[in-house]
């Protein structure tokens, strides 16, 4: 019995340790193909649809929020099929040892499979939410730093760095907020 729970246990390392490894390579190979899709959806538009955002909208677009589709619903997507493939893993190993183990099991992962159904308008909302601050405040520091001789001279750096820095607060709360919804349903 030891020596099984020990082979098991040696299996269930190596199982983590590829999951993250191709989870990775996976990632990079996402990643710069998005980057590389939305960047050409960039430029393939008209100089009038191009100007109706600043330049800051479309850095936003391309670094920050590909980062949050990577950090917020591809590890959603990578933790469901890893619940996936261990709830089969031990499905299997718990009908050998314990019939009414296994159906314990069930129960549980059932609930950590449906709980992201539940909840996935609430993540898309609070997603959506600290992409927009994030826009918002990007945009306010990108305009600052671009008048920076208007706000000098007029003396009203005081009156920037407040604004700034509400945006700032309301960008972070947003994200934080985001993080954790994300963080509640990937865990669960």
């Amino acid at each position: 019995a030891i020596v099984a729970f020990m082979v098991i246990a040696c299996l269930d390392i190596l199982a983590c340790y590829i999951h993250k490894i191709y989870r990775e390579k996976l990632r990079t190979s996402f990643l710069t193909e998005l980057k590389k899709d939305v960047f050409s959806g960039i430029m393939k538009m008209d100089f009038d649809r191009f100007r109706k955002e600043p330049s800051s909208y479309y850095v936003s677009l391309i670094q920050r929020d590909i980062r949050k589709i990577s950090t917020d619903y591809y590890d959603s997507v990578c933790g469901i099929y890893r619940v996936l493939a261990c709830f089969i893993v031990t499905f299997a190993i718990l009908i050998w040892i314990n019939p009414w183990l296994c159906l314990l099991n069930v129960l549980i992962s059932f609930l950590s499979v449906s709980l992201p159904q539940m909840l996935g308008n609430k993540i898309e909302a609070a997603s959506k939410k600290a992409t927009d601050n994030a826009a918002e405040y990007q945009g306010v520091v990108s305009d600052a730093l671009l008048g920076f001789n208007t706000i000098k001279i007029f003396s009203i750096t005081d009156k920037i760095k407040e604004q700034i820095e509400k945006r700032n607060i309301k960008y972070e709360k947003s994200e934080y907020e985001s993080i954790r919804i994300n963080y509640i349903v990937s865990y669960s």
